[in-house]
């Protein structure tokens, strides 16, 4: 058996480059190989814009029909996101509604109108959403709503409707 004897130099250097090479190994991957830091979810916020009111008069027999429209503009301040398609809800509840006089017998009881938004809302623009409810016109002096974009937590308004 031949017995081979190791330099303790060329030791050393094998080990000590060993180890340098280990070191520029794991300070050379930091960047390749780690995930991206998580980004935060954007919180998607969609802003009420103007809200107005609309009273339009439907001809029919044997009285006609009048409907008091709510007019909500919706739109999406963000530079980059849009938000897809049935992202978006809209809750339009009449909180009060005020008489000339004594309230009517049949007294109007609107229901709370809540919708999911059909369209796409590209960044940087607005949409309109129409809502109509029925009233007695001639009885009613002014109705309150409570206009919400994503309820419970999304921004919220209030806008009253006052006969002219």
């Amino acid at each position: 058996m031949i017995k081979t004897d190791r330099n303790p130099n060329t030791l050393r250097a094998t080990f000590f480059s060993f180890l340098c090479w280990v070191f520029l190994f794991a300070l050379g991957t930091t960047h390749v190989f780690s995930q991206p830091a998580q980004q935060e979810d954007t919180v998607l916020e969609v802003r009420l814009e103007t809200i107005s009111f609309r009273v339009r008069e439907i001809p029919s027999s044997p009285s006609p029909l009048t409907l008091l429209e709510v007019h909500v503009s919706v739109f999406n301040p963000n530079h980059k996101v849009t938000f897809p398609a049935n992202s978006i809800k809209l809750a339009v509840v009449p909180k009060g509604i005020t008489f000339v006089s004594t309230p009517p017998k049949d007294q109007p009881d609107p229901q709370p109108e809540i919708t999911t938004l059909n369209f796409a809302l590209a960044p940087r623009t607005g949409r309109f959403h129409i809502t109509a409810f029925s009233l007695p016109m001639q009885a009613v002096e002014s109705v309150t709503f409570d206009i919400q974009i994503n309820p419970p937590q999304g921004e919220k308004q209030t806008a009253t409707w006052r006969r002219q």
